[in-house]
């Protein structure tokens, strides 16, 4: 799965990891979530890596989990306190809001030094967090972990009518938008088509780019898995992708590198920064949001936008292979 971008990117199976990092303690930064597979990440690293100290965000779960879903993280997040106890790795829990990010990256700094090893597990982060995380810790010696969901559930009737409660430039990813140019909004999505619908009405004179995934996109020919994928992506935004303005392209799913590369291919394709304004919406997978920051780094001039939602419903069902992404240099 390596990819020959550049040397410094890399994507390595957990199980498979033996470089650097394991030579030294590890600060684990990840966030609590009513997700199982955030605990299923938690052992696997703990298996892999000798943890000095974690810091989980704990985000404002009771304004927007339902009251069974929140049951669901305060259960994973005792399973998560049991854990650390039982290792006795040292803790510290990071407050935060899923809208805004305050001061929690500094807090993180408070905590972390150049001289560290640090292991970003981004399973359990919202795509905000992680595009920001990366943009934080440009510049630390950090490793990004991501354990990824075996299969997806299809929303209910109800979860598809929940809304968003608004859409937020991500804090230092405003851009620069001029009004005198064209517009085109690139959705990347993923199965919760309530995020991406409002959209056409925030943006209706705009050309409209839908970007839908699967892991064998632009590495091999599709395969059955990847016919699945995309036919629950098709089906679950079919209402978006139906209007005549919306062009829809396929993209990897799993490889950020790979992903960053098409992403930039496709846009360039319709526009360039010189001749319109780029705006972007990562809604699909969490390894797409880490290549969505790799293409803003060449392109700062784009935006890049994030619809809150009033409720989140769970998607992933079970987990398979846990993925080290390598950005840049370490040590």
């Amino acid at each position: 799965m390596n990819e020959n971008i550049s040397t410094n990117h890399r994507i390595i199976p957990l199980s498979d990891y033996q470089l650097s990092f394991l030579k030294h303690e590890i600060i684990l930064v990840s966030a609590i979530s009513y997700e199982e597979r955030g605990f299923v990440s938690l052992q696997r690293i703990a298996e892999k890596f000798q943890i000095k100290k974690a810091l989980f965000i704990q985000l404002n779960v009771k304004e927007y989990l339902t009251p069974e879903v929140l049951e669901s993280w305060n259960e994973e997040k005792n399973k998560v306190l049991s854990f650390l106890k039982e290792k006795k790795i040292s803790h510290r829990f990071l407050n935060a809001r899923d809208d805004d990010f305050k001061d929690v990256f500094k807090k993180i700094e408070e905590e972390i030094s150049y001289e560290d090893h640090v292991v970003v597990d981004i399973t359990t982060l919202p795509k905000n967090y992680i595009l920001k995380m990366c943009q934080e810790m440009e510049d630390y010696n950090v490793i990004y972990v991501y354990t990824r969901g075996e299969r997806y559930s299809e929303l209910s009737e109800e979860e598809k009518s929940v809304g968003i409660s608004r859409i937020v430039p991500i804090d230092g990813f405003e851009g620069k938008i001029a009004i005198n140019k064209e517009t085109i909004l690139v959705l990347i999505l993923g199965f919760e088509a309530n995020r991406s619908l409002p959209f056409l009405e925030e943006f209706p004179q705009s050309r409209i780019l839908a970007l839908i995934g699967a892991p064998g996109i632009g590495i091999r020919n599709k395969t059955h898995e990847d016919e699945m994928f995309l036919k629950q992506a098709r089906e679950s935004n079919k209402i978006l992708l139906n209007n005549s303005f919306v062009r829809s392209e396929e993209v990897n799913s799993t490889n950020p590198f790979i992903f960053s590369r098409q992403l930039k291919d496709i846009v360039n394709s319709y526009t360039t920064e010189k001749d319109g304004n780029i705006v972007i919406v990562p809604i699909g997978t969490k390894a797409q949001a880490l290549g969505t920051y790799l293409y803003w780094k060449s392109n700062p001039k784009a935006q890049v936008l994030y619809p809150v939602p009033n409720r989140r419903p769970k998607i992933a069902i079970k987990m398979v292979e846990t993925l080290v992404y390598i950005l840049g240099e370490v040590q």
